[in-house]
């Protein structure tokens, strides 16, 4: 681009020129899309890309005027302004106007370029909205816009784009102009937003939400790295799939059975990706618990990144504690493969995350990293800067489905990507519909492949339609060869053959029994709440037992669960006994010997029966044993569950007692059949009906999407040790600073620490508070018991004092 001696002044931040920022964002975002593999439809590349560089190179137009610079002068200091000055140095709305006028005046006949390029604009410092609420100008805004005109430098706004064709529509004439169009003329907003409101459909929510994200991640990088920002990390090293094969043949000796159902399986995979056509784009691998599905699934992802082109591998996993466990073997892979772990290779991104980015330096000697500052290394980790990511189906299903800036901004990062669900059961039945149908859209417009890994697949997809393709074509052949575990539902019934429920007392006497019977044996007993939890661990304490007794619940600090998961992993001596909630179920690499399971739907059932007897190890045949009891309030605690999903569990198992392992997959098949042929798609109906009329705030609002119900719960800070004071000090007094971009990163950072002291209670036993309620130090040993954590029985005082986080 030639140069101009014209004396720039115009500011867009206190230490970077309007100019330098306006083009560092345009080249950024040129870099985006010109590296991310799209497939629309019903839009012209060419035309798209326009809208990419309008948008980059003009979203920041309001900021020339005068209002914008008065206040950027002053920043950092005290200024005491009226609200209509406030108003005033908004520059989000004019520049969008601006935008749609350019946009409007190159595709006159096509407005949907446009009016995208107006709400990229609008709402890049801000949330999506409704349709039409997105497309609504009050008469207020209508006032200051009008006045917003008679300050802008146009003048240095032509010089900063002087090399661009449209330089010369960058004066007020043009402004008012578009201005008069929009309000009252022949492309006025209220006749356009209701003419093409009946057009709108996914394609939309898709591609603005890429266009949003593309904006959204030039304009961030560019002002955290002030134009010094490279995207590099495409161009690194990959983890291949030929690593990954030598590390299995490293690692599995193919000396016990499980070695060698192992070997089958990656060479099985091997061989269905090599026949795969380019318009198979959605597999499934459907193999046993412990039949290595993480290396091979990743090892499969890595032949279809390679087969087909792509960009990165996104691993996905429903829970963080079992992202570190993955996320150690990835790195043992690339370290046996004679390379250095760093983030540009593999990331690993959940609300606990440590923000640290390292990469390679620039000569790429893989001998030395340089990490970023924290800036940084927020704007890396969170926008999935990394060729390999590990992450949660709350970062991937809040990223496809949401109305969120923070979580929109990593959208694109989707577009060429293979993209790895594990343990994709524990998706709620009630989404199904609208996870294939975003499933869907995203394989057909972004270029993407996707791998669903279970051992008991739910029926998302439909093979017989040929939505998916299975990996393991010979899986039940290897199900059928399983005989590690049996599944004992003798107790679910009575001589009627009725399902029976125990009694508490009898439960606990019970558990007594079974504890002492299996004396020599590792045990697992999971429970389906805590109250259930918490009182059979303490009348387990008060026996006379050999066992090292261990609770785990969601009552206990994380960074405390972490610690006695470890211990579980890693001790010698007495067996281990576990009482536990649901949360040792999905992927927890924990094994025990004898497992007991409060009744439950089936999928989490057959979750807690890879628990035991996982690796196969010994001469005995794990046992799981499943009861149906009733609390000592006479309720019963499986009715946290669907009572949908109960229902059909107790179908598939009536007039069995004993299941053995060999039947798992075709008692989960029957249970699936059974779910997908009577549950209700209401709420998938809704969700998706949101995301057709690009209705953005009631994806989280009446239709609102959750992976996580809170609804009877809430945050509550634990300052169990002098290190959480001294963290909520911390916080508290970043809190009061200024807001910059170091400040909120510094926030970030402390928020990540803060998170290992938190965990979430019932909102009965909680003030009205609004924020994260802190339970003081002093106060610990009355609401807070070392071993099960928060007493749920507790009945917190009120407090003046909360966190924001």
């Amino acid at each position: 681009m030639e140069k101009t001696s014209y004396p720039f002044n115009l500011r867009s931040h206190p230490n970077r020129l309007l100019k330098d920022h306006a083009l560092g964002v345009l080249s950024l975002g040129k870099a985006i899309f010109d590296r991310t593999e799209i497939h629309p439809q019903n839009y012209e590349m060419e035309k798209l890309k326009q809208v990419v560089e309008q948008t980059c190179l003009l979203h920041d137009f309001g900021k020339a005027s005068q209002w914008f610079q008065k206040y950027i002068a002053r920043a950092g200091g005290v200024q005491t302004v009226s609200s209509r000055e406030r108003a005033l140095r908004r520059h989000g709305l004019i520049s969008a106007v601006l935008v749609f006028g350019i946009l409007n005046d190159f595709f006159p006949e096509e407005p949907k370029y446009a009016i995208f390029g107006f709400i990229v604009v609008r709402k890049h410092h801000g949330n999506l909205e409704n349709w039409d609420d997105l497309l609504t100008i009050e008469s207020k805004d209508w006032d200051i816009l009008r006045q917003q005109t008679e300050g802008i430098d146009y003048k240095e706004y032509r010089a900063i784009i002087h090399s661009f064709p449209q330089k010369e529509l960058i004066n007020k004439a043009f402004v008012l102009k578009t201005m008069d169009l929009m309000e009252t003329g022949a492309s006025n907003f209220f006749r356009l937003r209701r003419r093409i409101k009946k057009t709108l459909s996914a394609e939309d929510y898709m591609l603005l939400n890429y266009l949003y994200s593309v904006l959204l991640t030039a304009d961030k990088a560019d002002a955290v790295f002030a134009g010094k920002l490279k995207f590099e990390t495409e161009d690194r090293l990959h983890i291949s799939a030929s690593q990954i094969e030598r590390f299995k043949e490293k690692h599995f000796e193919n000396k016990s059975h499980f070695d060698r159902l192992r070997t089958e399986i990656f060479q099985t995979v091997k061989r269905a990706i090599n026949r795969a056509r380019p318009d198979q784009r959605v597999y499934s691998l459907n193999t046993p618990t412990g039949s290595g599905k993480t290396i091979a699934s990743l090892y499969g992802a890595s032949l279809l990144r390679e087969k087909f082109g792509l960009s990165r591998i996104i691993y996905c996993l429903p829970f963080t504690s079992v992202i570190d466990q993955n996320y150690d073997v990835f790195e043992d892979i690339i370290r046996h493969g004679g390379l250095t772990p760093h983030s540009g290779l593999l990331l690993k991104h959940h609300h606990l995350v440590d923000l640290r980015y390292t990469i390679l330096d620039d000569k790429g000697d893989d001998k030395f990293l340089k990490e970023y500052d924290i800036d940084g290394s927020i704007f890396f980790i969170e926008g999935w800067e990394s060729n390999l990511i590990v992450t949660t189906f709350v970062q991937l299903f809040y990223t496809l489905i949401t109305n969120l800036n923070g979580s929109l901004r990593k959208f694109h990062k989707i577009a060429g990507s293979v993209i790895i669900l594990d343990e994709i059961q524990s998706i709620p039945h009630r989404y199904w519909k609208v996870i294939h149908d975003i499933l869907l859209l995203i394989v057909r417009h972004l270029n993407v492949r996707i791998i669903l890994v279970t051992a008991t697949m739910p029926l998302i997809f439909s093979e017989r339609e040929n939505e998916i393709l299975e990996l393991i074509h010979q899986k039940r052949k290897i199900f059928n060869g399983m005989s590690r575990i049996e599944l004992d539902v003798s107790a679910l019934w009575n001589k009627e053959n009725e399902l029976f429920y125990y009694e508490w007392q009898f439960f606990l006497e019970e558990m007594t029994r079974l504890v002492k019977h299996f004396s020599d044996k590792n045990i697992l007993i999971v429970m389906n709440t805590i109250s259930t939890a918490r009182e059979l661990f303490f009348y387990l304490r008060n026996e006379d037992n050999r066992h090292e007794l261990i609770y785990l619940s969601s009552h206990v600090l994380p960074k405390d669960r972490l610690k006695r998961i470890e211990f579980i992993k890693k001790h010698q001596g007495n067996p281990v006994l576990l009482v536990s909630t649901q949360l040792v179920e999905a992927g927890v690499d924990l094994d025990f010997d004898i497992v007991v399971r409060d009744m439950a739907p089936l999928d989490s059932i057959f979750q807690v029966c890879g628990r035991c007897n996982r690796n196969n190890t010994g001469e005995r045949i794990g046992k799981v044993y499943l009861y149906a009891i009733k609390n000592k309030e006479n309720r019963k605690p499986s009715s946290i569950y669907d009572p949908f999903l109960l229902e059909k569990t107790i179908k598939v198992f009536k007039n069995k007692e004993l299941v053995k392992e060999e039947h798992f997959l075709t008692l989960a098949e029957k249970y699936y059949n059974e779910v997908k042929i009577y549950h209700s798609e209401q709420k998938s109906i809704e969700i998706w009906n949101a995301i057709q009329s690009l209705s953005y705030q009631d994806l989280i609002q009446e239709h609102r999407f959750e992976l996580i119900d809170d609804t009877y719960s809430a945050s509550v800070f634990v300052e169990i040790d002098s290190n959480a004071q001294k963290l909520w000090q911390e916080y508290q007094e970043l809190l009061m600073l200024e807001r910059s971009f170091e400040n909120n990163a510094l926030l970030k950072k402390k928020q990540r620490l803060i998170a290992a002291y938190i965990i979430n209670v019932p909102k009965k036993c909680l003030p009205d508070v609004g924020g994260i309620y802190r339970i003081l130090y002093e106060e610990i040993e009355q609401f807070y018991d070392s071993q099960t954590g928060f007493k749920p029985d507790s009945q917190l005082p009120e407090r003046t004092e909360t966190m924001m986080l």
